[in-house]
């Protein structure tokens, strides 16, 4: 970047090429933008998930399967960890066999999300 000064009313000034100064500008923009996310997400103790997580959902995709890919767990470490068989956990996740509250509860908590963020939707919303 070549900068040149300039005095104007005994203030030294800086005169850079116009497409300088629009990327200068763009990247103080970026990290504003950046720095207001930063303190949003500090506000709050909630989790944000990508959007196509959520279109997932909305898709009607079970639940367990979406979080525990998200969470990056394998179906036999999430069976471990709950207590349950493997095959157990397949049919949960196929929704060719419910479970009981307590073991959703623990699967809640191996995810370490609520039990209503794993609790089978009923009726998805289809996405426009």
């Amino acid at each position: 970047m070549k900068l040149q000064t300039v005095t104007i009313e005994d203030a030294e000034c800086a005169i850079v090429p116009l497409k300088d100064y629009d990327a200068l500008h763009d990247a103080l923009e970026d990290a504003a933008d950046a720095e207001a996310l930063r303190l949003s997400r500090a506000a709050t103790d909630q989790e944000t998930i990508p959007a196509i997580l959520v279109d997932r959902l909305c898709t009607g995709e079970n639940p367990v399967i979406m979080w525990r890919e998200y969470r990056g767990v394998s179906p036999a470490a999430l069976a471990a960890a709950v207590g349950i068989s493997d095959h157990q956990l397949a049919a949960i996740e196929s929704g060719n066999a419910s479970c009981t509250p307590e073991t959703l509860r623990r699967i809640a908590d191996a995810l370490q999300v609520t039990v209503e963020d794993v609790a089978p939707v009923e009726n998805p919303s289809p996405l426009d």
